[in-house]
C-alpha cells in the first residue's frame, strides 16, 4: 500500500464522487468519473490525514521526511478543487513516522485547531516500542502552535498512542488511547489499555479515565460523538486471544460496557494491526469493522445494535473507513486484494 499524500487527494475525491453516484443495494457495475487534486505536499510525503470542521473546512495533513532536514508535519486547507498554502505544525527529529499510527488535526468549535502526532522520547526511552503522543493547540488557523504536551500522564518505557478525539460544542475535545502503562509495569501480567480524558476548551487536560486494562496492542480506535454521548469501539482481548471488537458507550460522564460489538470469535496470538471505524450524526451510528474469523477475511458493518451485514467483494485486507451520508447511509471504504499482489480501494453504500 502505498500511503502519499498526493494518492489519498486524488483518491478521497474519487471516493466522494463514486459514493453520490452509487446505488443504495447490489454490485456497482460503473461508476462516475472523477477528477484528481494536485495534492499541496511535495514527493515523498506519507502518513495522509483528513479531517473537516463544523463549518465544512476540509484539511489534509501529511508528513515530509526530507533526507536533509527532520521529518515535519504539515497540513493545507481545501477551498473548492484547490489547496492554499501548506502550513506547518512541528518539524522534530522525535517525530515518530510510521505507517500505522498517523498524526491529524481536530478542528473544534471555536476555530481552534489540535494537532496530535506521535513522538519518540529522547534517547528512545530504554524499549524499541516507548513513544508517546502529544498534543498542540492553535488558535490563528494554524500559524504558531502552543508547545506540544502529552496526552497521558504516564511516562513509562511504553507505546502510548492510536489517539481517536472528537470535539465538542463548548470548544472541548475527548479523546481515547492506547496505553501501555500496565505492560511496563508488570510485563508477565500486564496488557495495553483503553484510556480516556476531556481536553477542555482551555488547553487544561483533564483527568484520566481507564476505560478497558487489556485490549489489542496496535489496531486503531475509533470515537464517535452521538446527541446521546460518545461511543468507542476498539478491537479487545480476551484472555482466550480472542480479539474481536468491543463498544463503550458514555452518558452524563460516566461510562458503561465493555460489550462486545458482534461475536466474531476471531482468535489470534497477535495484533492485526486493522483497527474499527465509527461514524455518529445525532443518534445514528455505523460501525464497520475488519475480521478473520474462520480464516476467512471479511469486512462488516452495522447500524447502531441492528444486524452486521458483509461489505466486502470476497477478499478484504481491510484498512476500512466510514462516513454518514446527507441521506442517512453509510459510506464504507476499505482495501481489496485483486489477485496477483494487486490491491484496490473499493466503496460501498451501507443502506
Amino acid at each position: 500500500m502505498i500511503r502519499t499524500a498526493a494518492a489519498c487527494a486524488a483518491l478521497a475525491l474519487a471516493l466522494a464522487l463514486a459514493v453520490a453516484g452509487c446505488a443504495r443495494s447490489g454490485p456497482q457495475t460503473s461508476a462516475p468519473a472523477a477528477r484528481a487534486l494536485v495534492s499541496p505536499a511535495p514527493p515523498g510525503s506519507a502518513e495522509p490525514a483528513w479531517s473537516t470542521a463544523a463549518d465544512g473546512t476540509v484539511r489534509l495533513s501529511w508528513v515530509e521526511t526530507p533526507p536533509d532536514a527532520p521529518p515535519a508535519l504539515r497540513f493545507a486547507a481545501l477551498a473548492g478543487d484547490r489547496f492554499g498554502q501548506p502550513r506547518g505544525v512541528v518539524e522534530t527529529p522525535g517525530l515518530f513516522v510510521n505507517w500505522a499510527d498517523v498524526p491529524a488535526l481536530t478542528a473544534l468549535s471555536d476555530g481552534t485547531l489540535l494537532a496530535h502526532w506521535p513522538v519518540v522520547p529522547a534517547g528512545g526511552g530504554g524499549a524499541v516500542e516507548a513513544y508517546d503522543t502529544v498534543l498542540a493547540r492553535s488558535t490563528d488557523g494554524g500559524a504558531t502552535w502552543s508547545a506540544p504536551v502529552r496526552l497521558h500522564d504516564d511516562a513509562s518505557a511504553s507505546a502510548h498512542g492510536f489517539a481517536s478525539i472528537v470535539p465538542a460544542a463548548d470548544g472541548s475535545a475527548d479523546a481515547v488511547w492506547l496505553d501501555g502503562r500496565f505492560l511496563a509495569a508488570d510485563p508477565s501480567t500486564g496488557a495495553t489499555a483503553l484510556l480516556y480524558r476531556r481536553i477542555r476548551s482551555d488547553g487544561r487536560l483533564g483527568p484520566e479515565t481507564v476505560l478497558d486494562r487489556r485490549v489489542c496492542d496496535c489496531c486503531d480506535t475509533a470515537l464517535g460523538r452521538t446527541a446521546s454521548g460518545l461511543v468507542a469501539v476498539y478491537r479487545d482481548r480476551g484472555e482466550e486471544e480472542v480479539r474481536d471488537m468491543s463498544v463503550l458507550v458514555e452518558r452524563d460522564g460516566s461510562w458503561t460496557g465493555p460489550a462486545t460489538l458482534h461475536d466474531d470469535g476471531w482468535r489470534l496470538k497477535a495484533c492485526p494491526v486493522n483497527g474499527p471505524a465509527v461514524a455518529a450524526n445525532g443518534d445514528r451510528v455505523a460501525t464497520v469493522w475488519f475480521t478473520g474469523a474462520g480464516g476467512t477475511p471479511r469486512v462488516l458493518g452495522r447500524f447502531g445494535s441492528g444486524d452486521a451485514v458483509r461489505i466486502d467483494g470476497g477478499s478484504p485486507i481491510g484498512r476500512i473507513d466510514v462516513a454518514l451520508l446527507p441521506d442517512g447511509d453509510a459510506a464504507v471504504s476499505w482495501i481489496e486484494a485483486t489477485g496477483g499482489g494487486a490491491a484496490e480501494v473499493r466503496v460501498r453504500r451501507l443502506a
